[in-house]
């Protein structure tokens, strides 16, 4: 796995995130990353169209960091930051503080997965390019590139 997600990188990355957040009407309530990939806990109002609020995160912060770090663009396959596909689900109140557990933990664990629409609070993942075409979700189907 490449070490995109480090340092000064990183910081910018949170703070990228949290202005593209305020900017689009949502919340983050939670984030935390790995060296290749990030989770968030959003709120959001129900008219929130789930793939335009993933679209804005990924596709902006991506645009920003390679403004800022241009040397980002040699560490990816494709000279893509983001994998196309994320995983989101939603966030009930009996599960939340679990969610909130499991981003704190994300320095050391990792998952990946598909995704479903939905809107309220929901827990999203999403990955750094890597060396091969296709991401294995959790139940070892293939998710299609686009």
């Amino acid at each position: 796995r490449h070490k995109i997600l480090t340092g000064v990188v990183e910081k910018r990355l949170k703070e990228m995130l949290y202005q593209i957040a305020l900017d689009n009407g949502f919340e983050i309530l939670q984030m935390e990353n790995d060296i290749d990939h990030i989770h968030l806990l959003i709120s959001c109002k129900p008219q929130h169209y789930i793939p335009d609020m993933v679209k804005a995160l990924k596709g902006n912060s991506a645009r920003f960091l390679f403004k800022e770090f241009s040397e980002l663009k040699s560490k990816l396959w494709g000279g893509h930051l983001w994998n196309p596909s994320y995983f989101i689900s939603t966030v009930g109140d009996t599960n939340e503080d679990q969610i909130k557990e499991y981003i704190k933990s994300q320095k050391v664990k990792s998952k990946n997965g598909g995704w479903q629409a939905v809107a309220g609070r929901w827990f999203l993942v999403f990955y750094c390019m890597r060396n091969y075409r296709q991401p294995v979700v959790e139940n070892h189907q293939r998710l299609p590139i686009s």
